[in-house]
């Protein structure tokens, strides 16, 4: 996966993180599941950061 494609997924699950967290209480298993999702593509991309600053 590139850095483009990781970029644009967590621009994806961030907005609909914000609406849902606006709609529903941030302590709802909905909530906390799409927030783990958007820190394990957070984690991907600082990895693949990593990468290209070591080649």
């Amino acid at each position: 996966m590139s850095l483009g494609e990781i970029v644009a997924k967590i621009e994806v699950v961030r907005q609909q993180l914000n609406e849902m967290g606006g709609k529903q209480c941030l302590v709802d298993a909905k909530v906390i599941e799409m927030s783990q999702q958007l820190d394990n593509l957070i984690v991907t991309y600082q990895k693949l950061l990593n990468q290209k600053a070591d080649k």
